[in-house]
C-alpha cells in the first residue's frame, strides 16, 4: 500500500513541480514572516499542573502579598551609614524607581521607620537629607538593634546593603521580568566605578532565558557545522550538502511559525526544538539523495524514472520512520505541564515538517 502511495506522490509532486514548489515557498515565506513574533513565556504557571499544592500555595501567597518577584541590589562599603554612601544609596534608589515595571523600591533611605513617642507610633524615614555624621552615627546604632532591618537591607556589621525592588506578579507574564532586568542593569553600569551584586527570581529568570538562547543557538551552530562536514564527507556534492541542511532548517523555520501563528510562546523546553529537528530530519533527505545517487550506474538513466523508483521504494521506510517518531514526540502532549506539552506538539510538527519537504522538495530540485 505505501509503494502505491509512493507512486501516487510521486506522480503528484513531479507532474505538477512548480505549483508545489509555490505551494512550499509560499507556505516558508508565511512561517519565516512569523518567527520574529515568537515570544518567549517561561511564567512559573507552565511548569505546575493545575491544582498542584505548591501551586496553590504560590497563589494564596500572591493574593496576600502581591508579589514575591522582587530584583536584589547588594552594594559594600567599609561603612554604610557614612553620609556620602547613604547619598549614593539615595541616588541609587530613586534611579531604580524609574525602572520600567518597579512597583516600590526598599533601602536604607526610602524604608519606613516606626518609633513608639508614648502611646503613638511614629511613622517617617530612617534618614533625613542632608545627613551629617552625628545623625547617621545614631541611627545606625538604632538600626543595627533592630532585627526589622538587619537581614533585610543591611548586614549585621554595617558593610553591606540592599536596595530591593519590587515588581509586580504578573500571571501567566515574562516578558516584563526581562525588560525590569535589562533595566536595571542598564542603570548600574552608569556606576562603572562602583561593584554591585544583584540577584532575585526575576534576575534568575533572565538568565536561565538568556543561557538557554544562548546555548540552543551554540549547539544548532556546532550540529550545523558537524552536518555539513558529515554530509560532504558522505556525498562529496554540493547538492548532497544543501538540500539536507535547506529541508531542516525550513522545517524548523515551519515549525517555529506554527508556534508563533498559533498563539503560544516559546518556552525553555522549545529551544530544543532547533537540535531536535536537525538531528531527526536530515535522515529523511540524506536517504533519499544516497538512494537516488545509487541508481545511476551508467549515468544514462532516465532522471524521471529514476526517481519514481526512490518514491517506489524509499516512502513506505520513510513515512514509518517519520510516523512512528512524531508519535513518540506527540506522547508529550498527554502531559498536564504546559511547557512539556508545547514541546511535544512542536517537535511532532517539526518531524512531519522534516518528512514532507523531504518527499516534496529534495525531489523536485533533483529534477
Amino acid at each position: 500500500m505505501t509503494a502505491r502511495v509512493g507512486e501516487w506522490v510521486a506522480r503528484v509532486c513531479l507532474t505538477y513541480r512548480k505549483s508545489v514548489l509555490s505551494l512550499i515557498v509560499a507556505i516558508s515565506a508565511l512561517a519565516v514572516s512569523a518567527v520574529p513574533r515568537l515570544e518567549f513565556d517561561n511564567a512559573l504557571e507552565n511548569w505546575f499542573v493545575s491544582g498542584d499544592p505548591a501551586l496553590l500555595a504560590h497563589d494564596r501567597l500572591i493574593d496576600t502579598f502581591s508579589s514575591d518577584d522582587t530584583i536584589v541590589v547588594g552594594y559594600a562599603a567599609p561603612d554604610v551609614f557614612a553620609p556620602e554612601v547613604l547619598e549614593f544609596i539615595d541616588e541609587l534608589s530613586a534611579e531604580l524607581e524609574t525602572a520600567p515595571h518597579v512597583e516600590k523600591v526598599f533601602s536604607l533611605t526610602t524604608i519606613e521607620s516606626i518609633v513608639g513617642n508614648g502611646e503613638t507610633l511614629e511613622v517617617g524615614k530612617l534618614f533625613e537629607f542632608p545627613v551629617d555624621a552625628e545623625q547617621a552615627a545614631a541611627t545606625r546604632e538604632r538600626v543595627l538593634a533592630n532585627e526589622l532591618y538587619v537581614g533585610n537591607v543591611v548586614s549585621a556589621t554595617g558593610d553591606y546593603t540592599a536596595v530591593i525592588a519590587r515588581l509586580p506578579h504578573i500571571k501567566g507574564d515574562f516578558n516584563y521580568k526581562i525588560e525590569s532586568v535589562k533595566a536595571i542593569e542598564a542603570i548600574l553600569d552608569r556606576y562603572p566605578g562602583r561593584e554591585f551584586d544583584y540577584s532575585g527570581a526575576p534576575v534568575m529568570d533572565e538568565r536561565f532565558y538568556a543561557l538557554s538562547e544562548r546555548d540552543s543557538a551554540t549547539t544548532s551552530t556546532l550540529m550545523v557545522i558537524f552536518l555539513v562536514g558529515t554530509l560532504w564527507f558522505l556525498m562529496r556534492s554540493t547538492a548532497g550538502v544543501l538540500l539536507p541542511i535547506a529541508t531542516v532548517v525550513l522545517a524548523l523555520s515551519w515549525t517555529l511559525g506554527w508556534l508563533a501563528l498559533s498563539g503560544f510562546q516559546a518556552n525553555v523546553m522549545t529551544t530544543m526544538l532547533p537540535a531536535v529537528v536537525l538531528a531527526v530530519g536530515v535522515a529523511d533527505s540524506m536517504h533519499i539523495l544516497v538512494d537516488y545517487r545509487n541508481r545511476f550506474v551508467t549515468g544514462d538513466e532516465d532522471k524521471m524514472e529514476v526517481l519514481r523508483a526512490v518514491y517506489r521504494d524509499l516512502f513506505g521506510p520513510l513515512y514509518l520512520t517519520s510516523l512512528t517518531t512524531a508519535i513518540g514526540m506527540m506522547s508529550l502532549s498527554i502531559s498536564r505541564v504546559l511547557g512539556v506539552r508545547m514541546f511535544g506538539l512542536c517537535a511532532a510538527a517539526g518531524v512531519v515538517g522534516a518528512f514532507f519537504l523531504s518527499i516534496t522538495l529534495v525531489p523536485i530540485v533533483l529534477t
